[in-house]
């Protein structure tokens, strides 16, 4: 019965395959902009909203701007820059709340990533089929991590919505229709400002275009990329620091010198990372296909190949990195690989042990898309920021974490004050930091303890009620499932139960 149903459902979508698959992908995105609060990482929170945010209330949370800093950071203005106008934009309608702040940027975000499903959908319709399209199609829609990362203020996500647009003007483009091109190194320009390595997917374009002998579509493509960023990134820096392409050159500069300096992964991880990303079996049949269909769709595999043999090289390699090249991958491994199953003898055979195959990836797809979807990342954080800013009389706050020997970050956003806390780890001398804390001036003295992790917790907080006995329980704020779960299984994953107290 539930195999009819399967194929009722599946036959009414390929009806009306594109609306369907957009239908799909919206309602899932929706669950993520509702129920999937907080930021995933670091830099999708801390180098995009908590700068725009603390720029809009006139302060420089991490003193990029020339009046705080007398060298550029090394991080593009452009997307951040967006975060600006749009909260911007929110204070001046009343939308004060940081969570309906959020909510709504989600929204815009979920929005946006519908186009990765679109453009999917028409590349493949046209080098392939509609069969293959709408199989590539549901995969961008409604694969385990797509919802999730795609209300995500990740440029290495956000970057997607250019490259497959800019790719699919080039697919779609007759050799003459310069138009096409234009508009293509346009948004390849865009994606640049929005992630700086996809230069990499340009540079794979360029060479598919120049193996092809299309000298005037090359032409094209390239002044019309070049003016893009020449426009865009050259311009928001030459308005900023007064010369064009400050930030980018910082941004080699430090990447070049400190290439070394993040504990980055071997690079064949990488290799497991997408077989894991994509799901065994068919995660195997889809980098098959992918090498298979090589040749034939070089639009596809060359620029998305030199993309990632350069994060293969490069020494600091981050799991988030190679994100940008997942959606080709699929698209030309989905492609590569039922052209080949339609000539082999060995799958025309064994048509019952491919569909257990497919069996096997959606019923793991469909464990991991529920609770992924509706993760609450980093909840602890955000939601003692929240607390705070709810209680409306925090001053400042200390951060006391003194199982570690580093400073962590608390995303002030959510509270909607900046530069307003002090903080102790394991080596911070107490006799000589209270005193200072209590000679702070009051307006700015702390007024409230957040204890960060539960090891040693209540000797932590005996010690602090010696120097400050009227030290008063809160709340205590916990991890959501997954992070906690994260937390368990490696220690380095920083997600904790924090204890708020209250110096009265």
């Amino acid at each position: 019965m539930i195999n009819d149903y399967f194929k009722m459902a599946y036959a009414r979508l390929e009806k009306r395959p594109l609306f369907y698959l957009l239908l799909i992908g919206l309602l899932l995105r929706l669950v993520s902009v509702v129920w999937s609060k907080g930021y995933g990482w670091h830099d999708d929170h801390f180098l995009i909203i908590e700068a725009a945010q603390s720029w809009v209330d006139g302060y420089d949370y991490n003193n990029w701007l020339p009046q705080n800093s007398g060298v550029p950071s090394g991080h593009s203005f452009f997307y951040v820059g967006i975060h600006f106008l749009l909260l911007k934009g929110m204070s001046w309608i009343g939308i004060a709340e940081p969570q309906t702040r959020m909510l709504l940027i989600r929204l815009m975000h979920a929005l946006l990533s519908l186009l990765v499903i679109y453009y999917g959908y028409r590349i493949l319709e046209k080098s392939s089929n509609k069969e293959v399209a709408l199989q590539g199609g549901l995969l961008l829609a409604a694969l385990w991590f797509m919802p999730f990362l795609s209300v995500r203020n990740l440029v290495e996500v956000v970057c997607i919505v250019p490259l497959m647009a800019g790719t699919w003007m080039l697919m779609r483009a007759p050799k003459q229709r310069l138009l096409d091109y234009l508009f293509g190194g346009l948004l390849f320009g865009i994606a640049f400002s929005v992630r700086f390595q996809t230069a990499l997917f340009f540079v794979g374009a360029c060479g598919v275009l120049l193996w092809m002998r299309q000298w005037r579509p090359l032409v094209v493509f390239a002044l019309a990329y070049a003016l893009c960023v020449l426009v865009v990134q050259g311009g928001i820096d030459l308005f900023v620091w007064g010369r064009p392409f400050a930030e980018f050159g910082e941004y080699v500069r430090y990447n070049l010198e400190n290439a070394g300096s993040y504990g980055g992964m071997p690079w064949y991880n990488y290799i497991f990372l997408i077989l894991g990303m994509l799901l065994p079996p068919v995660s195997f049949f889809l980098i098959f296909g992918y090498a298979r269909s090589f040749a034939k769709h070089l639009l596809l595999t060359l620029p998305a190949l030199v993309f990632l043999l350069f994060h293969f090289y490069f020494q600091n390699r981050q799991e988030r990195f190679i994100l940008p090249a997942i959606p080709f991958l699929i698209m030309a491994g989905l492609m590569g690989w039922q052209s080949f199953r339609a000539e082999s003898l060995f799958w025309q055979k064994h048509a019952l042990l491919y569909k257990r195959c497919i069996a096997v990836f959606w019923i793991l797809n469909l464990i991991l898309l529920v609770p992924i979807s509706l993760h609450y990342t980093k909840k602890d954080k955000v939601e003692a920021m929240t607390y705070l800013r709810k209680k409306g009389d925090a001053r400042a706050y200390i951060m006391e974490d003194s199982n570690r020997d580093f400073r962590m970050l608390m995303p002030d956003f959510y509270w909607g004050r900046w530069a307003h806390f002090q903080d102790i780890v394991n080596d911070t001398k107490l006799d000589e930091f209270i005193p200072y804390l209590k000679q702070i001036p009051y307006p700015d003295r702390p007024n409230y303890i957040l204890f960060l992790q539960d090891e040693n917790i209540e000797a932590r907080v005996a010690k602090m009620k010696s120097y400050y006995p009227s030290l008063t329980y809160e709340t205590t704020i916990h991890p959501s499932f997954i992070d906690d779960l994260l937390h368990r299984i490696n220690r380095h994953n920083r997600n904790q139960t924090i204890y708020i107290y209250k110096i009265d």
